[in-house]
């Protein structure tokens, strides 16, 4: 009975770490002069990949009030391009702004807030540990 408790454990810690290293790709769409959606959470690990799905060329730079803060700028994007990003654990609690270079006066903004880890994983596991208490 140990023995099957113990390999049945032993698959529960392999599913979790299965399930805690996969990272998403969020796609954020550009279209005339906004950023759908406008504002996403993500997880460290996660990746952001904006597409330029509109007719007009636009920019993905870091920063607010149209002033870049150095971070990240994806230069100019033309139609069908795309650019993108991954949260690493430095990123963890952070809110980043971000804006089109072009179009930021109309405004033309977004934002992004890095998560230490997804509100999946953290619900996942704690209905796991709530089985052996």
């Amino acid at each position: 009975m140990k023995r099957l408790l113990g390999l049945g454990l032993a698959a529960i810690a392999i599913l979790v770490s299965v399930t805690t290293s996969r990272a998403t790709v969020f796609e954020v769409q550009i279209v005339d002069y906004q950023y759908i959606p406008p504002s996403i959470t993500i997880a460290v690990g996660d990746s952001i990949h904006w597409t330029n799905d509109g007719a007009m060329p636009h920019t993905v730079t870091s920063g607010d009030n149209c002033t870049w803060d150095n971070d990240f700028d994806s230069g100019t994007l033309l139609t069908g391009q795309g650019f993108g990003y991954k949260a690493d654990e430095e990123d963890a609690g952070l809110t980043k702004d971000y804006f089109c270079q072009f179009h930021c006066s109309f405004p033309m903004v977004g934002s992004y807030t890095v998560q230490e880890q997804s509100p999946t994983q953290e619900t996942s596991w704690g209905k796991i540990k709530s089985l052996y208490k």
